[in-house]
């Protein structure tokens, strides 16, 4: 795939309503090579293992997607 032809994934958290509670999402380039760029979780349902569930369902899509590849940077900064 060149540039430009990333496929973009992502997996959601809703509430009983539909409403978006938090979401994994990432692009796959390469053919097999997915990027995670975002991992949310609502302030309020954190440290209940919604963020691992998220990122192990959008790793699952990666792979049924041929995926042999999912990398996830991290970082800290103040504002």
């Amino acid at each position: 795939m060149g540039v430009g032809q990333d496929r973009r994934i992502s997996v959601w958290l809703r509430d009983g309503d539909g409403t978006v509670k938090g979401g994994c999402t990432g692009y796959i380039v390469g053919g097999d090579e997915c990027y995670v760029t975002l991992l949310y979780v609502d302030e309020g349902l954190r440290g209940q293992g919604h963020g691992e569930k998220l990122l192990t369902a959008l790793e699952e899509l990666a792979a049924r997607e041929k995926c042999r590849f999912v990398a996830l940077d991290t970082f800290d900064f103040q504002a």
